[in-house]
């Protein structure tokens, strides 16, 4: 089993659900599980597929665990087709989500549950009931395309299927909407196939259809889950489809129809400009779903929007702006963050916080100054360790001199032992000769508390 992030997340995740299941476990092992699965989630998020009771992660068959496989076979009991843990993913809503899978699978229906839930970063897809079959009219324009050996034939194919969708849209027939998607996506499959006849008139063809095609059946089967293997039509005309989706998306009544607004938006990977303009937005929950997309899309022309939407009124937004700004994840987004330090929002400072730590054991510039001055200030235990944990990996003079001062309680922090203690760690694990100096001298120190942290700590 590959022992990449995402993996590992979900194998975390998979302990979790096993440990709500064994009735042997006790509580604080279920706390435990719970914490190892937050923790694991702060770094990165993973998406999931089910198939035949089994896993898939990035289209690599997972397993290994006893957790693991006997996760498989839970979701599929529950008709789950997809997991999705995303990046940042809260502890309530973790231990929620294990919860009902704990549940009498085909007693309820876990994606309503979800929905229910109002859960935002944990999402179960069950199956959908769409048959993947085609009308035998389009099939056959399909099998025109598939076979066509010149420019001519691949014409006449194209306008064979525009003919059929016209003939599908005028029957007004409930179905129509996911049976175009699937006809398409058929199609954009046979035009990227590798040694495609003629495949520039082909890509030609399909661009033309798709202009003239109304997308909004389209987009509905993608985010209702009638048709979600359509996103590759989206992909081909982003300019177009990026902006029907952000209008579902200010529509959309649940949060699960606006989860899926927003994956469909990352799918798509296109329309930046189209994006960016909805960053303003009126209504909060558009930004703040727009932002998280951008986060996704990991794209560095992005972080001074999203920089922008750290100041806005709303703290949903803010906490958005952050997670996505942590994703990105480059030195200017990094440096985008250190203001959220000081914000309202303890969710938005741990973010911040994290990533500046990060980034400081990276070697990226983070200002010293900023993290002491929170450091004093903050009440978080949290983020505090986190920003010890900063100042340790700048190893500079004026960083290590104020570690020294937490760990031999000349702070406000003087009666928290844990930070101290995670103030020690941070002098070993900052990889600096000042900070490995500065912790052999307190071995002697002449507080015994001191001595006896050091000794704790083993530094």
């Amino acid at each position: 089993m590959t022992s990449s992030p995402d993996v590992r997340l979900l194998a975390r995740f998979a302990r979790l659900v096993a440990s709500l299941h064994a009735p042997d476990v006790s509580d604080e092992e279920r706390r435990a599980a719970l914490r190892d699965v937050t923790r694991a989630a702060r770094a990165t998020g993973v998406v999931a597929h089910v198939r035949a009771g089994a896993l898939t992660v990035d289209g690599e068959h997972v397993s290994g665990t006893p957790e693991i496989d006997a996760l498989g076979r839970v979701l599929a009991a529950h008709r789950v087709v997809r997991l999705v843990i995303r990046q940042h993913a809260h502890a309530r809503e973790l231990a929620h989500c294990a919860g009902l899978l704990t549940g009498d699978a085909g007693a309820r229906d876990v994606r309503a549950d979800v929905e229910a839930l109002h859960l935002w970063h944990v999402q179960l897809d069950t199956a959908a009931l769409a048959a993947d079959s085609v009308p035998a009219t389009a099939d056959s324009a399909l099998a025109q395309l598939e076979a066509a050996g010149d420019t001519a034939a691949v014409d006449r194919a194209y306008a064979a299927l525009s003919a059929w969708i016209d003939q599908a849209r005028a029957s007004d027939e409930p179905e129509t909407g996911p049976t175009i998607a699937r006809v398409l996506t058929r199609a954009v499959a046979l035009v990227m196939a590798d040694g495609a006849v003629d495949s520039a008139r082909r890509v030609d063809g399909l661009s033309a259809l798709l202009v003239a095609t109304d997308l909004r059946p389209i987009v509905g089967a993608v985010v209702d889950a009638t048709a979600p293997e359509a996103a590759p039509v989206l992909q081909c005309v982003a300019s177009a489809a990026v902006p029907l989706l952000i209008e579902r998306l200010a529509a959309a009544q649940s949060i699960g129809e606006r989860q899926r607004c927003c994956d469909a938006l990352a799918d798509v990977g296109g329309g930046f400009e189209t994006l960016v303009k909805a960053l303003g937005d009126a209504r909060w929950y558009v930004v703040r779903n727009v932002a998280l997309v951008l986060g996704e899309l990991r794209l560095d022309e992005a972080v001074r929007p999203l920089a922008r939407c750290l100041s806005a009124t709303e703290p949903r937004v803010r906490d958005a702006a952050a997670q996505a700004l942590d994703q990105i994840d480059t030195a200017s987004a990094v440096g985008a963050l250190v203001p959220a330090l000081l914000d309202r929002s303890v969710e938005v400072r741990r973010i911040a916080a994290r990533a500046v730590a990060r980034a400081a054991r990276r070697d990226v510039a983070v200002p010293t100054a900023t993290c002491i001055a929170r450091l004093d200030a903050e009440p978080d235990a949290e983020v505090a360790q986190d920003l010890v944990a900063a100042l340790g990996a700048i190893g500079s003079p004026d960083a290590l001199r104020h570690l020294r001062a937490v760990i031999t309680g000349r702070t406000r922090h003087a009666h928290d032992h844990e930070l101290r203690a995670a103030a020690l760690r941070a002098l070993a694990e900052g990889g600096t000769s000042g900070g490995h100096a500065l912790a052999r001298s307190l071995r002697d120190d002449g507080d015994p508390l001191v001595r006896r942290l050091v000794a704790t700590a083993r530094t």
